[in-house]
């Protein structure tokens, strides 16, 4: 199996892991018994509130073993959701999108492979005007920093995750301005790969994602 690269527009979240579920349950109770200690004439009615809360949170804390295991989506579904996990360490690139599941509008899919994301990034970098970078699939990548160039999809997992909208768009501008640089300095085939990803952050920065599977 290779790596794989589906774009969407227009996401939207169906489901969300139970645990991302509990930290916004979490955060709306303490909203609510914030709000009720500044009202002192409700002290007894935001007592009784806060003791139904901590039932509440009993009676979740039982079902923390299912909600590890709770599947939100696997990849792509008969029915047209797709699931979302971002990689560890990539979370920048994430642009508030959280893990779960969703469905959008489909924009197009390619095989990168692994190796095939790996020399990629080496020949863009090196046609944009970085220093040559080695393609015998060795580490560490080029030290880029995100903001420059490219950077967020040179140091990016190649194995799982997903990029948002508003880091697409960037992207999408990356690679608007230096097309013809990379047309002048990239192989036939290799520039075919270049507007593949172009097309794929196009859409993408249209309230979707660009999705690493």
């Amino acid at each position: 199996m290779g790596l794989d690269i589906t774009y969407y527009k227009e996401i939207e979240l169906i489901r969300e892991p139970e645990k991302v579920k509990k930290v916004l349950a979490e955060a709306k109770k303490e909203e609510k018994q914030q709000e009720g200690d500044k009202v002192e004439e409700k002290a007894e009615e935001g007592k009784e509130k806060d003791e139904k809360r901590e039932d509440e949170g009993e009676d979740e804390g039982e079902d923390e073993d299912e909600d590890e295991e709770e599947d939100y989506g696997t990849d792509d579904d008969e029915d047209g959701h797709f699931r979302l996990y971002q990689e560890k360490g990539y979370e920048a690139r994430s642009d508030n999108l959280i893990d779960g599941k969703y469905k959008g509008e489909y924009g197009g899919s390619f095989a990168a492979g692994y190796r095939g994301f790996f020399e990629f990034r080496c020949n863009l970098y090196t046609a944009i005007g970085g220093k040559k970078w080695t393609t015998d699939f060795l580490y560490p990548f080029p030290l880029t920093t995100d903001g420059e160039p490219f950077a967020e999809l040179i140091n990016m997992s190649d194995c799982e995750g997903f990029i948002g909208p508003v880091t697409s768009h960037k992207l999408y501008q990356d690679f608007l301005k230096y097309s013809k640089k990379a047309e002048k300095n990239l192989s036939k085939y290799q520039f075919e790969q270049y507007l593949e990803w172009q097309a794929a952050f196009e859409c993408a920065r249209q309230g979707g994602v660009v999705k690493f599977h």
